[in-house]
């Protein structure tokens, strides 16, 4: 597995600094200095188990973005590709059918959940799925606001659309 290194050196830096001012602490304020060896593996200790709670939650994140790439990349999905595809040379979902547009669409949604809810990692996902996210969003945003009159949901695909806004490198504030 490759470590990052703008996440992992900079968290176990600070994670050291704040151990040895505890240290310090400890052996400039404690009477018996002998306990200052327990103190210490105590810290290390607990550095360790924060760091390792630190590594698990990264992991979680990016087997959340796998699962996702997996999802898309699997043969059974071939078919919503190919219409993400068309609607995106088209610039509309207009002739595709309704029930493939939902699916895309909750598929969007789900994926931007994950997202901007901390679930998956967002670097792996926006690598990955740039492109198609944003362009089928800007086909398919007739059809969204289509569906929030139809169906009488304001809030339908609202996190897609928050996902869109907060990775569009050229936004007005409106897609």
């Amino acid at each position: 597995m490759r470590l990052p290194v703008k996440f992992y050196i900079p968290i176990l830096t600070l994670l050291a600094l704040v151990g040895i001012v505890a240290i310090g602490f400890h052996w400039h304020l404690a009477s018996d200095k002998s306990r200052t060896v327990e103190f210490i593996a105590a810290v290390v200790g607990g550095i360790t188990a924060i760091y390792t709670l630190l590594l698990s939650i990264h992991q979680r994140r990016t087997a959340a973005a796998a699962a996702f790439m997996h999802r898309w990349n699997n043969p059974d999905f071939l078919e919503y590709r190919k219409l993400v595809r068309k609607s995106i040379d088209a610039k509309s979902v207009q002739g595709l059918d309704e029930v493939s547009i939902g699916i895309l669409l909750s598929f969007w949604e789900e994926a931007a959940i994950a997202i901007l809810h901390n679930e998956s990692d967002e670097s792996l996902m926006k690598e990955f799925f740039f492109s198609p996210c944003l362009r089928f969003f800007e086909a398919a945003k007739p059809d969204i606001d289509r569906r929030r009159l139809t169906y009488t949901q304001p809030t339908a695909f609202k996190e897609y659309e928050r996902l869109y806004l907060r990775w569009c490198p050229i936004t007005t504030g409106k897609p």
